[in-house]
């Protein structure tokens, strides 16, 4: 498991410098993304946005550079908004990734946190 985050991270850090699009897995029932996140770079704080009802009951893991889980949600009820103060963060990239309830991934992407 670490070692498929670590590649993941690494292929993703990759696309930063090559100006290559990050990975985006969305839901069948979604035409779009399921998330919807901002600012970015977020400075003290970073606002995710569920657009679809499909996320009932999901799982949102936040992840910095290193694969270290920093913070998680659990059954987030559908069409809701999650402010996260990112006082504690470490300066950085840092990835997320959507789990519906049966434990399906259905989005990841990244964002930064500038301080």
């Amino acid at each position: 498991m670490k070692r498929l985050l670590l590649l993941l991270t690494l292929t993703v850090s990759l696309s930063v410098f090559t100006g290559a699009q990050s990975p985006r897995l969305t839901s069948p029932e979604t035409a779009g993304p399921v998330l919807r996140y901002y600012p970015n770079p977020a400075t003290s704080f970073i606002t995710f946005d569920f657009q679809s009802s499909y996320v009932q009951g999901c799982t949102l893991a936040i992840f910095n550079f290193m694969g270290q889980e920093v913070y998680t949600a659990k059954k987030i009820a559908s069409k809701t908004t999650v402010n996260l103060n990112t006082d504690n963060f470490k300066r950085g990239l840092h990835f997320y990734r959507l789990y519906d309830a049966s434990g399906k991934l259905l989005e990841t992407n990244r964002f930064q946190v500038s301080k």
